[in-house]
Protein backbone atom coordinates (compact mmCIF):
# COMPACT_ATOMS: atom_id res chain seq x y z
CA UNK A 1 0.00 0.00 0.00
CA UNK A 2 0.90 3.79 -0.39
CA UNK A 3 1.48 6.18 2.08
CA UNK A 4 1.95 9.81 2.83
CA UNK A 5 4.75 10.84 5.18
CA UNK A 6 6.45 14.29 5.16
CA UNK A 7 9.53 14.53 6.73
CA UNK A 8 10.15 16.22 10.50
CA UNK A 9 13.27 18.41 9.02
CA UNK A 10 16.83 18.37 10.29
CA UNK A 11 18.92 20.09 12.05
CA UNK A 12 19.10 22.45 9.05
CA UNK A 13 15.55 23.13 9.21
CA UNK A 14 14.47 20.89 5.89
CA UNK A 15 12.55 18.17 5.73
CA UNK A 16 13.20 14.48 6.41
CA UNK A 17 12.34 11.48 4.51
CA UNK A 18 10.64 8.46 5.21
CA UNK A 19 11.86 4.79 3.32
CA UNK A 20 11.40 1.35 3.17
CA UNK A 21 13.19 -1.90 1.87
CA UNK A 22 14.12 -5.24 3.39
CA UNK A 23 17.61 -5.70 2.12
CA UNK A 24 20.18 -6.67 5.15
CA UNK A 25 22.84 -5.95 2.85
CA UNK A 26 21.70 -2.56 2.29
CA UNK A 27 21.33 -2.22 6.02
CA UNK A 28 24.52 -3.27 6.53
CA UNK A 29 26.14 -1.31 4.16
CA UNK A 30 24.17 2.13 5.72
CA UNK A 31 25.69 1.13 9.68
CA UNK A 32 29.05 0.62 8.25
CA UNK A 33 29.17 4.01 6.10
CA UNK A 34 27.73 6.07 9.29
CA UNK A 35 30.23 4.63 11.52
CA UNK A 36 28.00 4.15 14.46
CA UNK A 37 24.71 4.10 13.19
CA UNK A 38 23.71 6.50 15.52
CA UNK A 39 26.26 9.03 14.29
CA UNK A 40 24.95 12.61 14.51
CA UNK A 41 25.20 12.55 10.59
CA UNK A 42 22.22 10.00 10.54
CA UNK A 43 19.54 12.08 8.84
CA UNK A 44 15.99 12.85 10.29
CA UNK A 45 13.12 10.89 9.32
CA UNK A 46 12.17 7.76 9.46
CA UNK A 47 13.81 5.58 6.95
CA UNK A 48 15.44 2.17 6.45
CA UNK A 49 18.83 0.82 4.91
CA UNK A 50 17.34 1.10 1.11
CA UNK A 51 16.63 4.40 1.25
CA UNK A 52 13.96 4.02 -1.07
CA UNK A 53 11.51 7.30 -0.96
CA UNK A 54 7.52 6.44 -0.08
CA UNK A 55 4.84 6.87 -2.35
CA UNK A 56 2.05 9.89 -1.27
CA UNK A 57 -1.72 9.91 -0.83
CA UNK A 58 -3.60 12.51 -0.76
CA UNK A 59 -6.61 10.60 1.21
CA UNK A 60 -7.88 7.44 2.23
CA UNK A 61 -10.25 5.18 0.39
CA UNK A 62 -13.54 6.71 0.69
CA UNK A 63 -15.26 3.49 1.29
CA UNK A 64 -12.53 3.48 4.71
CA UNK A 65 -14.90 3.73 7.63
CA UNK A 66 -12.68 5.57 10.08
CA UNK A 67 -13.11 5.43 14.25
CA UNK A 68 -13.78 8.99 15.21
CA UNK A 69 -11.02 9.63 17.96
CA UNK A 70 -11.45 13.03 19.42
CA UNK A 71 -7.94 14.16 20.80
CA UNK A 72 -9.20 16.49 23.63
CA UNK A 73 -10.82 14.19 25.65
CA UNK A 74 -9.30 13.93 29.46
CA UNK A 75 -5.46 13.90 29.87
CA UNK A 76 -5.97 16.06 26.18
CA UNK A 77 -2.21 15.41 24.84
CA UNK A 78 0.03 12.74 23.51
CA UNK A 79 -1.61 9.47 25.27
CA UNK A 80 -4.74 9.67 23.17
CA UNK A 81 -2.30 9.67 19.88
CA UNK A 82 0.08 7.36 21.13
CA UNK A 83 -3.00 4.44 22.58
CA UNK A 84 -4.83 4.90 19.38
CA UNK A 85 -2.70 4.60 16.77
CA UNK A 86 -1.48 1.23 18.59
CA UNK A 87 -4.66 -0.51 18.62
CA UNK A 88 -5.55 0.97 15.16
CA UNK A 89 -2.39 -1.14 14.22
CA UNK A 90 -3.37 -4.56 16.31
CA UNK A 91 -7.00 -4.75 15.38
CA UNK A 92 -6.47 -3.04 11.97
CA UNK A 93 -8.88 -0.59 13.13
CA UNK A 94 -8.46 2.94 10.40
CA UNK A 95 -8.68 5.26 12.76
CA UNK A 96 -9.15 9.58 12.52
CA UNK A 97 -7.43 11.09 15.50
CA UNK A 98 -9.00 14.95 15.59
CA UNK A 99 -7.99 18.31 18.08
CA UNK A 100 -4.98 16.54 18.63
CA UNK A 101 -3.07 17.27 21.95
CA UNK A 102 -5.38 20.37 22.25
CA UNK A 103 -4.61 20.47 25.72
CA UNK A 104 -1.31 21.65 25.16
CA UNK A 105 0.27 24.92 25.07
CA UNK A 106 1.51 24.02 21.45
CA UNK A 107 -1.40 21.68 19.77
CA UNK A 108 -0.81 19.16 16.93
CA UNK A 109 2.21 16.70 16.16
CA UNK A 110 5.61 17.65 18.11
CA UNK A 111 8.44 15.70 16.26
CA UNK A 112 8.03 12.82 18.94
CA UNK A 113 4.47 12.13 17.84
CA UNK A 114 5.39 12.52 13.94
CA UNK A 115 8.02 10.16 14.44
CA UNK A 116 5.62 7.56 16.48
CA UNK A 117 2.93 8.04 13.39
CA UNK A 118 5.10 7.54 10.98
CA UNK A 119 7.32 4.25 12.28
CA UNK A 120 3.71 2.72 12.64
CA UNK A 121 2.44 3.17 9.43
CA UNK A 122 5.90 2.15 7.82
CA UNK A 123 5.97 -1.19 10.05
CA UNK A 124 2.15 -1.91 9.24
CA UNK A 125 2.49 -0.98 5.60
CA UNK A 126 -0.47 1.38 6.30
CA UNK A 127 -1.65 4.57 4.64
CA UNK A 128 -1.42 7.60 6.86
CA UNK A 129 -2.77 11.10 6.21
CA UNK A 130 -1.60 14.68 7.85
CA UNK A 131 1.56 13.20 8.93
CA UNK A 132 3.05 16.96 9.23
CA UNK A 133 4.15 18.98 12.38
CA UNK A 134 2.00 21.14 14.11
CA UNK A 135 -1.58 18.66 12.40
CA UNK A 136 -3.92 18.20 14.44
CA UNK A 137 -5.94 15.88 12.74
CA UNK A 138 -4.61 12.72 11.25
CA UNK A 139 -6.04 9.52 9.78
CA UNK A 140 -4.13 5.89 9.70
CA UNK A 141 -5.25 2.56 7.82
CA UNK A 142 -2.88 0.06 8.71
CA UNK A 143 -2.51 -3.28 6.85
CA UNK A 144 -0.42 -6.55 7.66
CA UNK A 145 2.92 -6.19 9.92
CA UNK A 146 5.71 -6.43 7.75
CA UNK A 147 8.34 -4.59 9.34
CA UNK A 148 12.01 -3.97 7.38
CA UNK A 149 14.81 -5.89 8.79
CA UNK A 150 16.02 -2.72 9.80
CA UNK A 151 14.42 0.71 10.44
CA UNK A 152 15.81 4.22 11.36
CA UNK A 153 13.15 6.43 13.53
CA UNK A 154 15.66 9.59 13.88
CA UNK A 155 13.29 12.62 15.62
CA UNK A 156 15.47 15.32 15.44
CA UNK A 157 14.66 16.94 19.15
CA UNK A 158 14.83 15.31 22.43
CA UNK A 159 11.02 13.58 22.06
CA UNK A 160 11.26 11.07 24.36
CA UNK A 161 12.20 7.61 22.31
CA UNK A 162 10.56 5.91 26.04
CA UNK A 163 7.08 7.08 24.79
CA UNK A 164 7.80 6.20 21.40
CA UNK A 165 8.15 2.35 22.85
CA UNK A 166 4.71 2.86 24.33
CA UNK A 167 3.36 2.78 21.18
CA UNK A 168 5.44 0.48 19.00
CA UNK A 169 6.37 -2.58 21.25
CA UNK A 170 2.67 -3.33 21.29
CA UNK A 171 2.17 -3.18 17.65
CA UNK A 172 5.60 -5.04 17.34
CA UNK A 173 3.88 -8.03 19.66
CA UNK A 174 0.81 -8.09 18.58
CA UNK A 175 0.25 -7.09 15.58
CA UNK A 176 -1.09 -9.36 12.98
CA UNK A 177 1.71 -10.48 10.36
CA UNK A 178 2.03 -13.84 8.20
CA UNK A 179 1.57 -16.76 10.06
CA UNK A 180 4.46 -18.97 8.68
CA UNK A 181 6.93 -15.78 8.27
CA UNK A 182 9.24 -14.77 11.21
CA UNK A 183 9.27 -11.30 12.35
CA UNK A 184 12.85 -10.15 13.10
CA UNK A 185 13.47 -6.57 12.71
CA UNK A 186 16.04 -3.48 14.66
CA UNK A 187 14.33 -0.80 15.45
CA UNK A 188 16.95 1.70 15.76
CA UNK A 189 15.98 5.15 17.45
CA UNK A 190 17.70 8.81 18.23
CA UNK A 191 16.12 11.39 19.95
CA UNK A 192 15.59 11.94 23.90
CA UNK A 193 16.48 8.76 26.18
CA UNK A 194 16.72 11.30 29.55
CA UNK A 195 13.74 14.37 29.55
CA UNK A 196 11.21 15.36 31.90
CA UNK A 197 7.54 14.28 31.82
CA UNK A 198 8.69 10.61 30.60
CA UNK A 199 10.10 7.77 31.62
CA UNK A 200 13.22 7.72 31.11
CA UNK A 201 15.50 4.96 29.22
CA UNK A 202 16.67 3.48 32.72
CA UNK A 203 13.12 3.15 33.59
CA UNK A 204 12.25 1.39 30.53
CA UNK A 205 15.44 -0.81 30.88
CA UNK A 206 14.68 -1.40 34.57
CA UNK A 207 10.78 -1.39 35.32
CA UNK A 208 8.87 -2.17 32.06
CA UNK A 209 11.21 -4.59 30.54
CA UNK A 210 10.96 -7.01 33.81
CA UNK A 211 7.00 -6.62 34.07
CA UNK A 212 6.89 -7.37 29.85
CA UNK A 213 9.14 -10.61 30.03
CA UNK A 214 6.51 -11.18 33.26
CA UNK A 215 3.60 -10.95 30.99
CA UNK A 216 4.97 -12.93 28.05
CA UNK A 217 6.26 -15.69 29.88
CA UNK A 218 8.47 -18.28 28.54
CA UNK A 219 5.64 -19.89 26.86
CA UNK A 220 5.69 -17.39 23.71
CA UNK A 221 8.06 -17.17 21.21
CA UNK A 222 9.25 -13.63 21.26
CA UNK A 223 12.42 -12.09 22.10
CA UNK A 224 12.41 -8.38 22.78
CA UNK A 225 15.94 -7.20 23.40
CA UNK A 226 16.50 -3.26 24.16
CA UNK A 227 19.50 -1.74 23.72
CA UNK A 228 20.44 2.06 25.21
CA UNK A 229 23.63 2.75 22.75
CA UNK A 230 23.66 6.84 24.45
CA UNK A 231 22.02 9.04 26.52
CA UNK A 232 20.75 11.76 25.28
CA UNK A 233 19.34 14.68 27.31
CA UNK A 234 16.81 17.76 26.97
CA UNK A 235 17.07 20.18 25.00
CA UNK A 236 19.83 18.29 22.39
CA UNK A 237 18.29 14.79 22.72
CA UNK A 238 21.19 12.52 20.17
CA UNK A 239 20.24 9.63 22.57
CA UNK A 240 20.18 6.25 20.79
CA UNK A 241 18.86 3.28 21.32
CA UNK A 242 18.36 -0.26 19.35
CA UNK A 243 15.12 -2.40 19.75
CA UNK A 244 15.42 -5.59 18.35
CA UNK A 245 12.27 -8.39 18.32
CA UNK A 246 12.10 -11.72 17.04
CA UNK A 247 8.97 -13.14 16.97
CA UNK A 248 8.48 -16.49 15.10
CA UNK A 249 4.72 -17.88 15.67
CA UNK A 250 2.39 -15.20 14.80
CA UNK A 251 1.19 -12.56 17.13
CA UNK A 252 2.29 -12.56 20.52
CA UNK A 253 -0.39 -13.97 23.39
CA UNK A 254 -0.27 -13.43 26.86
CA UNK A 255 -2.88 -15.00 29.37
CA UNK A 256 -4.36 -12.61 31.75
CA UNK A 257 -2.18 -11.64 34.44
CA UNK A 258 -2.40 -10.74 38.28
CA UNK A 259 -0.33 -8.30 39.82
CA UNK A 260 -1.60 -7.64 43.51
CA UNK A 261 0.37 -9.50 45.95
CA UNK A 262 2.62 -6.25 47.54
CA UNK A 263 4.67 -8.36 49.88
CA UNK A 264 7.23 -6.34 51.68
CA UNK A 265 9.87 -4.10 50.87
CA UNK A 266 13.27 -5.41 50.44
CA UNK A 267 15.62 -3.29 49.02
CA UNK A 268 15.68 0.51 47.80
CA UNK A 269 17.66 1.38 44.96
CA UNK A 270 19.60 4.66 44.13
CA UNK A 271 20.78 5.32 40.42
CA UNK A 272 22.20 8.36 39.42
CA UNK A 273 23.84 8.83 36.17
CA UNK A 274 25.77 12.27 34.96
CA UNK A 275 27.99 12.77 31.59
CA UNK A 276 31.91 14.24 32.81
CA UNK A 277 30.93 17.38 32.61
CA UNK A 278 29.73 20.74 34.21
CA UNK A 279 26.88 18.53 35.90
CA UNK A 280 29.01 16.60 38.46
CA UNK A 281 28.68 19.13 41.34
CA UNK A 282 24.81 18.94 40.68
CA UNK A 283 24.77 15.35 40.15
CA UNK A 284 26.61 14.60 43.31
CA UNK A 285 24.22 16.81 45.36
CA UNK A 286 21.12 14.96 43.83
CA UNK A 287 22.76 11.37 44.72
CA UNK A 288 23.66 12.52 48.71
CA UNK A 289 20.06 14.48 48.79
CA UNK A 290 18.52 11.14 47.56
CA UNK A 291 20.35 9.00 49.79
CA UNK A 292 19.40 11.10 53.07
CA UNK A 293 15.74 10.98 51.85
CA UNK A 294 15.67 7.31 51.59
CA UNK A 295 16.70 6.86 55.09
CA UNK A 296 14.58 9.00 56.21
CA UNK A 297 11.78 7.95 54.58
CA UNK A 298 12.79 3.89 54.37
CA UNK A 299 14.21 3.52 58.01
CA UNK A 300 15.66 -0.53 58.47
CA UNK A 301 15.45 -0.98 54.49
CA UNK A 302 18.67 -2.16 52.89
CA UNK A 303 19.92 0.25 50.07
CA UNK A 304 21.82 -0.32 46.99
CA UNK A 305 23.40 2.94 46.17
CA UNK A 306 24.80 3.77 42.49
CA UNK A 307 27.17 6.89 41.29
CA UNK A 308 27.95 6.57 37.75
CA UNK A 309 29.88 9.01 36.11
CA UNK A 310 29.77 8.54 32.04
CA UNK A 311 33.51 9.03 31.42
CA UNK A 312 33.39 7.69 27.67
CA UNK A 313 31.84 11.16 25.27
CA UNK A 314 30.38 8.56 22.58
CA UNK A 315 27.83 7.19 25.53
CA UNK A 316 26.39 10.34 26.09
CA UNK A 317 25.42 12.95 23.32
CA UNK A 318 25.46 16.16 25.28
CA UNK A 319 25.98 17.34 28.94
CA UNK A 320 23.20 16.28 31.65
CA UNK A 321 22.35 14.34 34.47
CA UNK A 322 19.16 11.75 35.81
CA UNK A 323 18.35 9.78 38.76
CA UNK A 324 15.98 6.49 39.23
CA UNK A 325 14.83 5.35 42.87
CA UNK A 326 13.58 2.07 42.97
CA UNK A 327 11.46 -0.16 45.43
CA UNK A 328 11.92 -3.93 45.15
CA UNK A 329 9.32 -6.41 47.07
CA UNK A 330 10.15 -9.67 48.42
CA UNK A 331 7.01 -11.15 45.92
CA UNK A 332 9.42 -9.62 42.99
CA UNK A 333 7.63 -6.33 41.95
CA UNK A 334 9.30 -3.30 41.34
CA UNK A 335 8.48 0.06 41.63
CA UNK A 336 10.24 3.20 40.55
CA UNK A 337 10.24 6.88 39.67
CA UNK A 338 13.30 9.07 37.58
CA UNK A 339 13.94 12.49 37.22
CA UNK A 340 16.21 14.32 35.26
CA UNK A 341 18.72 17.32 36.10
CA UNK A 342 19.51 20.41 33.74
CA UNK A 343 20.45 24.09 33.74
CA UNK A 344 17.52 25.23 35.83
CA UNK A 345 17.12 22.19 38.11
CA UNK A 346 17.48 22.33 41.52
CA UNK A 347 19.10 18.85 42.03
CA UNK A 348 18.01 18.82 46.18
CA UNK A 349 14.44 19.10 45.28
CA UNK A 350 14.25 17.11 42.09
CA UNK A 351 15.84 14.13 44.28
CA UNK A 352 13.46 14.44 47.34
CA UNK A 353 10.21 14.76 44.90
CA UNK A 354 11.56 11.65 43.30
CA UNK A 355 11.87 9.62 46.41
CA UNK A 356 8.60 11.18 47.80
CA UNK A 357 6.66 9.77 44.84
CA UNK A 358 7.93 6.51 45.43
CA UNK A 359 7.17 6.64 49.03
CA UNK A 360 3.30 7.31 47.54
CA UNK A 361 3.50 4.16 45.88
CA UNK A 362 4.96 2.01 48.45
CA UNK A 363 2.80 3.37 51.26
CA UNK A 364 -0.33 2.19 48.72
CA UNK A 365 1.16 -1.29 48.56
CA UNK A 366 0.87 -1.04 44.57
CA UNK A 367 2.34 -3.81 42.66
CA UNK A 368 2.35 -0.71 39.85
CA UNK A 369 3.84 2.12 40.03
CA UNK A 370 2.37 5.32 39.24
CA UNK A 371 4.66 5.58 35.64
CA UNK A 372 3.77 2.08 34.97
CA UNK A 373 -0.09 2.16 35.30
CA UNK A 374 -0.95 3.22 32.11
CA UNK A 375 1.16 1.49 30.24
CA UNK A 376 0.02 -2.03 31.33
CA UNK A 377 -3.64 -1.20 30.04
CA UNK A 378 -3.23 -1.89 26.46
CA UNK A 379 -2.06 -5.30 27.70
CA UNK A 380 -4.71 -6.35 29.87
CA UNK A 381 -7.17 -4.76 27.24
CA UNK A 382 -5.85 -7.64 24.63
CA UNK A 383 -5.26 -10.54 27.11
CA UNK A 384 -6.56 -13.67 26.94
CA UNK A 385 -8.61 -14.09 30.31
CA UNK A 386 -8.98 -11.48 32.77
CA UNK A 387 -6.63 -9.38 34.22
CA UNK A 388 -5.88 -7.36 37.76
CA UNK A 389 -2.95 -4.98 38.79
CA UNK A 390 -2.65 -3.09 42.14
CA UNK A 391 -1.54 0.77 42.25
CA UNK A 392 -1.92 3.85 43.76
CA UNK A 393 -4.59 6.47 42.63
CA UNK A 394 -5.09 6.46 39.10
CA UNK A 395 -3.06 8.94 37.04
CA UNK A 396 -5.06 11.20 34.27
CA UNK A 397 -2.52 8.88 31.56
CA UNK A 398 -3.88 5.60 32.81
CA UNK A 399 -7.77 6.76 32.93
CA UNK A 400 -7.03 7.96 29.09
CA UNK A 401 -5.52 4.28 28.41
CA UNK A 402 -9.04 2.08 29.63
CA UNK A 403 -11.20 5.66 27.50
CA UNK A 404 -9.41 4.87 24.49
CA UNK A 405 -9.78 0.86 24.83
CA UNK A 406 -13.19 1.18 25.28
CA UNK A 407 -13.79 3.19 22.48
CA UNK A 408 -12.07 -0.03 20.21
CA UNK A 409 -14.28 -2.12 22.02
CA UNK A 410 -17.13 -1.32 24.91
CA UNK A 411 -17.42 -4.88 25.61
CA UNK A 412 -14.41 -5.43 26.99
CA UNK A 413 -15.01 -4.36 31.44
CA UNK A 414 -12.67 -1.87 33.08
CA UNK A 415 -13.41 -2.21 37.24
CA UNK A 416 -11.89 0.07 39.63
CA UNK A 417 -12.20 -0.31 43.14
CA UNK A 418 -10.71 1.13 45.90
CA UNK A 419 -9.21 -1.17 48.45
CA UNK A 420 -7.49 -0.65 52.00
CA UNK A 421 -4.25 -0.49 53.18
CA UNK A 422 -2.44 -1.98 55.88
CA UNK A 423 0.23 0.77 56.16
CA UNK A 424 2.82 -1.70 57.34
CA UNK A 425 5.68 0.55 54.91
CA UNK A 426 4.47 3.70 56.70
CA UNK A 427 6.59 6.30 57.56
CA UNK A 428 7.28 9.64 59.39
CA UNK A 429 5.36 11.62 56.93
CA UNK A 430 2.10 10.27 57.60
CA UNK A 431 0.07 13.74 56.61
CA UNK A 432 -2.22 11.37 54.45
CA UNK A 433 -3.62 8.26 54.32
CA UNK A 434 -2.49 6.28 51.23
CA UNK A 435 -5.39 5.29 48.60
CA UNK A 436 -4.73 1.99 46.47
CA UNK A 437 -6.72 1.04 43.93
CA UNK A 438 -7.43 -2.58 42.04
CA UNK A 439 -7.80 -2.47 38.04
CA UNK A 440 -9.55 -5.27 36.59
CA UNK A 441 -10.07 -6.17 32.79
CA UNK A 442 -11.96 -8.38 31.72
CA UNK A 443 -9.56 -8.53 28.38
CA UNK A 444 -10.64 -9.11 24.55
CA UNK A 445 -10.48 -12.35 24.18
CA UNK A 446 -12.11 -13.17 21.21
CA UNK A 447 -9.21 -11.12 19.45
CA UNK A 448 -7.11 -14.42 18.89
CA UNK A 449 -9.78 -16.26 17.61
CA UNK A 450 -9.78 -14.67 14.26
CA UNK A 451 -12.18 -11.29 14.43
CA UNK A 452 -9.30 -9.50 14.48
Amino acid sequence: MSRKYRGIGNTGGGRGTVTHGNSSKNRNESTRNHGNWYDTKVKTGVYDGDNKPAKLVSQLDVHTELLEIDGSVLEGGGQVLRISTALSCILKRPIRVSKIRAGRSKPGLAAQHLTGLELLALLTNGEVVGAEKGSQEIELAPSKLEPPQCVYGVVGTAGSIGLLLQSIVPVLLFSEGSYDKVIETSIRLVGGTDVDFAPTLDFYLNVFKVYLTRMLGSRDHTVISPVLNRRGYFPAGGGAVTLDIYRNNGASVIPGFTFVEHGNLRQIGVSVYVSQGVFKSRAKQCYNTALETVRTEFPRIEIKEEFNVISDKSQCFRDGYNILVTALTDTGYILAQNAVGGKGTDPEAMARDAVIRLQDDVRAEACVDSQMQDQLIIFMFLAIGSSKIKTGSLTMHTKTAIHICNLFDDEVKFEIREVTCSEKDSTPRQNSKPKSFIIECSGRQGFYRGDG
